[in-house]
């Protein structure tokens, strides 16, 4: 479904992943080829400061797309969900306060 475009390690600190996919003119009834490129980073923001400590860590979700060949509607979002206590912590994503 989606093309890997890279897979960068920009630093020791930070990893990022870019995906792109072409949806063509017509694919679920909405007129004009889409362009979209997605990339996914993770950030090292602070290392553990002592054995079993945990580190700060922060992610960001890029999206672009542009139409190629007609006008079409785009309403990209990213639904990720993901549990910050870690797994195995017996807490789940619930307890989050954002």
């Amino acid at each position: 479904l989606w093309d890997l475009e890279e897979i960068v390690a920009a630093s020791n600190d930070t990893v990022a992943v870019t995906m792109s996919r072409m949806s063509p003119s017509g694919e679920q009834g909405y007129p004009g080829a889409l362009s979209v490129r997605v990339t996914y980073t993770l950030r090292l923001l602070q290392r553990p400061s002592s054995p079993g400590a945990t580190s700060s860590c922060s992610v960001s979700v890029d999206i672009h797309s542009h139409a190629t060949s007609a006008d079409t509607l785009a309403n990209l979002t990213t639904h990720g969900y993901f549990n910050l206590h870690g797994a195995g912590s017996g807490k789940s994503v619930l307890d989050h306060h954002v």
